[in-house]
């Protein structure tokens, strides 16, 4: 946050978290406050989009990292 505060003009600042769900790692983009591991992938989606954010699913297809994306049904349900 202190750095997109203090951002140089012609720059763009873009504050986001990997952030640890029930359900793997989810993606947020364009966060205006921080959130918090550990709730589901629908509540972690909820949170970040209340807040106008992007949401991705990073290495969604790496069997060795966790990721949401290990869970092809959760993926669709999302969707």
């Amino acid at each position: 946050m202190r750095a997109r505060a203090a951002a140089i003009p012609g720059i763009t600042v873009i504050v986001g978290e990997e952030v640890k769900t029930t359900g793997g790692d989810l993606i947020c983009l364009f966060l205006d406050e921080a959130i918090p591991p550990g709730l589901s992938p629908a509540e972690t989606i909820a949170r970040a989009r209340a807040q106008g954010a992007l949401v991705g699913i990073p290495h969604p297809f790496d069997r060795y990292r966790g990721s949401v994306g290990a869970a092809e049904d959760e993926i669709r349900a999302l969707a």
